[in-house]
This record gives C-alpha cells, sequence and structure tokens, in this order.
C-alpha cells in the first residue's frame, strides 16, 4: 500500500518531532502545510526532516477552518491512499509498516481505527477515528470536519482494522484556550450551515463541559431529533447525553423514552459502516435500558469524549 501523509501545522515545534521520528521515511510521499507558526515549526521540519512545509492561510470568514487547506493537500498527493495525522497524534513505525504491505487496490474506502487519548493528567478516552482512507475523497464541514460525509456520498464504507492506533496526546497550554475558540467557532459554523448536524453535537458537548446544561440540552434536542442519516452517530451520541440529563434529574420515564427512541434509531441505521464500527453506543444503550428499568438513574452516565471532557477528566 502506497500511502501518502498529509499534515497541517500550526505552532507545533513542541510535538511534531515526536509525531515524525521513526515513521517519516516510510511514507511514498509528504505533504505539509503552515498556517503561520511562529515558534520555529517550519524550521524544525526543514532541518530534522528536510521537509518545505508550504504557507497556507485560514479564512475567518470560513470559521477558521482548515478544510479547504486539508482538502488541499489530498488532492496534491499522488498517493493511493491518504493517513491523516496531527502533530498531537502518534503511530507506531511497526504498525505503519504493516499497513505498508497490505495492496493497494483492494479493500473498502477507508479503515477506521482505535483513537486513544492521553489528557496531561494521564486520563484515558478510547474511541475511534477513520485516519486512513483512499485519495478521491475529502474531509467536509467547517469545524470537527471528518471524511465520513464524503464516503457516505459517494456510496463507499469504510472497515475498522486492529493493525494500527492513533495515540493521541494534545498539549496542556492548548487545551485551556480551546473552550471559547471552538464556542465561536461552532456558533458561525451554524449559523453558516444549520443544516450540518454534527455542529449541534458538538457545541452541546462543549457547552456541558462550560457547565451550561439548558444550552446543551437545546443543541442535543436538535441533533437527536434530526435524525440524521448523514450524521447517525452524532445523532445517536446526542440521544446518549439526553438520557444522561434526565437520568440526572431524576426524570426516569423521559431517560426511558430517549433511550428507548436512540436504541431504535440504531437498530433502523446499523447498516451504516460508522454504525457498525461504533463499538461503545450499542453496550451503553443496552446497560441505560436495563439500569432504567430497574430504577437505577445515577448508573446512567456517557461515557467521555476526546472532544468536550467532562471536568472529571480535566
Amino acid at each position: 500500500m502506497d500511502i501518502g501523509l498529509c499534515m497541517t501545522v500550526k505552532d507545533e515545534a513542541n510535538t511534531i518531532e515526536e509525531c515524525l521520528e521513526g515513521i517519516v521515511d516510510l511514507f511514498a510521499e509528504v505533504i505539509v502545510f503552515d498556517t503561520g507558526s511562529t515558534d520555529g515549526t517550519v524550521e524544525l521540519l526543514k532541518d530534522r526532516f528536510n521537509i518545505d512545509a508550504l504557507p497556507r492561510t485560514i479564512s475567518r470568514e470560513l470559521c477558521n477552518s482548515v478544510a479547504p487547506v486539508r482538502n488541499e493537500g489530498y488532492g496534491l498527493l499522488k498517493t493511493p491512499w491518504v493517513l491523516c495525522l496531527d502533530a498531537d497524534e502518534r503511530i507506531a513505525r511497526d504498525d505503519l509498516k504493516k499497513i505498508i504491505e497490505w495492496p493497494n487496490d483492494n479493500g473498502p474506502g477507508g479503515y477506521f481505527s482505535a483513537w486513544v487519548t492521553v489528557l496531561p493528567n494521564g486520563y484515558v478516552i478510547e474511541d475511534y477515528k477513520l485516519g486512513l482512507f483512499r485519495k478521491g475523497f475529502e474531509k467536509r464541514g467547517l469545524v470537527h470536519e471528518n471524511a465520513q460525509p464524503s464516503l457516505r456520498e459517494a456510496g463507499a464504507t469504510a472497515e475498522w482494522t486492529d493493525a494500527f492506533e492513533i495515540l493521541h496526546k494534545p498539549e496542556k497550554p492548548k487545551l485551556a484556550v480551546k473552550n471559547e475558540y471552538y464556542s465561536w467557532r461552532l456558533d458561525q459554523a451554524i449559523e453558516m450551515d444549520p443544516k450540518w448536524i454534527r455542529y449541534y453535537w458538538f457545541r452541546g458537548i462543549l457547552h456541558e463541559r462550560m457547565g451550561d446544561s439548558a444550552l446543551a440540552r437545546k443543541d442535543f434536542i436538535r441533533a437527536f431529533g434530526s435524525r440524521s442519516k448523514q450524521f447517525p452517530v452524532e445523532c445517536l451520541n446526542a440521544g446518549m447525553a439526553l438520557a444522561g440529563q434526565l437520568a440526572r434529574e431524576g426524570d426516569r420515564e423521559g431517560a426511558l423514552n430517549v433511550t428507548r427512541d436512540a436504541f431504535a434509531f440504531h437498530d433502523e441505521m446499523a447498516g451504516d459502516f460508522e454504525v457498525t464500527v461504533n463499538f461503545r453506543l450499542k453496550p451503553w444503550f443496552e446497560r441505560t435500558l436495563a439500569h432504567l428499568e430497574d430504577g437505577n438513574l445515577d448508573h446512567v452516565v456517557p461515557y467521555d469524549f476526546a472532544h468536550g471532557r467532562p471536568s472529571r477528566s480535566q
């Protein structure tokens, strides 16, 4: 498998070396865009890895989205496969070597793998990411963009693989400033494209993290109520979060109704490739139904996400 690496960076001098060390030579092609570093990132890339980072500008009018830059990079790559890594992510050399041994022409449109976030305090959150996909697909959305909508529109699928995992190690100083920044970006994105249901889910968990449950609920209801087939996992996540809110308030019937509705939507969307690989949702709904039927509301606790971390995982 011929894989090209595409990265978009800004002020990553503290992380980029650990990200690329030991793997950069395995890629058939590497493209790095820099969107305005002032900390020596560009010089480090050149001196340490002989990579000429290409300067690009992101637009405030597009919510500072990096999707256009990323997609430009995917288009420039000549390789049939694209690996997406951020500077604070890691993939093991041995795992990457395994993937390279796969054929180019067989398989699905992309591969999901484990995405394991380790916060600065050591708290671990397990999730998944579509980090490897075929050339021709692109990231969609202005905030928290991903490639799943592009695959769905093309009628393509993605599968799970245990051959590699992506380790995510966010920097503590950057975590401290993300809340307000992403709140502004999500507000602007929703104003520009109110039908992109994914935004409501992310804004909801951001409101929840910032302690505004009332605003969070509005976004969860908007996302869950949409029953969007374009964003089924986001809808189900919102249903889980909404059930958790209702349970905390002692509303057993409300939490039961939401959980049953979400479970029914899960069954309806069971054939979707992302719903299929989501290893946490169905077990959570099954356990939650049992807890609610037994009246154990204090056991209804949504699991953590790397984005919108609850206060206990700070």
